[in-house]
């Protein structure tokens, strides 16, 4: 992003946000540093991006090589880890940012809590990731599931306040 752009995610868009969900390169940039140090680094910078910009932080770390896709929620208060497990097929992730965003989004508008809505949508995610197709030898498409497997996400509380 230009620097004008970034001016107004952060001085303008986030502070109406009632959840924002970097991804880590994109947490690195609104935090002004580099997050070195695994989970407990990622947990720090979460809650450094909520006090910031006084809205909920998801930091996805799906582009992460470990056996789970694993994202950090702060929610303002406490620290949850959600976490699915890593599908492995050679189906491109791209997109998936966006869809998890839409998913939280719906269940939100929806009236479900934001702890429910981020699992909701996590488990949106991981089976849109199971029953995605390739179409053509370079694009796949994401899956549109029939039903959400929430019995696929864990949740874990991290930090109490």
């Amino acid at each position: 992003l230009q620097d004008d752009a970034v001016a107004t995610l952060t001085g303008v868009l986030l502070p109406l946000a009632t959840l924002m969900t970097p991804n880590l390169p994109e947490a690195e940039v609104l935090a002004g540093h580099a997050i070195e140090g695994g989970q407990d680094a990622i947990v720090d910078a979460a809650r450094e991006l909520g006090d910031t910009f006084g809205t909920a932080v998801l930091v996805k770390g799906g582009h992460c090589a470990a056996a789970e896709a694993e994202d950090i929620l702060f929610d303002g208060e406490r620290v949850y880890r959600i976490a699915t497990p890593r599908i492995d097929q050679p189906i491109s992730t791209h997109g998936t940012g966006c869809s998890l965003s839409a998913a939280i989004a719906a269940a939100l508008a929806c009236g479900k809590p934001l702890l429910d809505a981020v699992a909701e949508g996590k488990a949106y995610v991981y089976e849109s990731i199971r029953t995605g197709t390739w179409v053509g030898e370079a694009a796949a498409v994401l899956g549109t599931p029939a039903r959400l497997p929430i019995e696929q996400v864990r949740v874990d509380t991290l930090r109490k306040p």
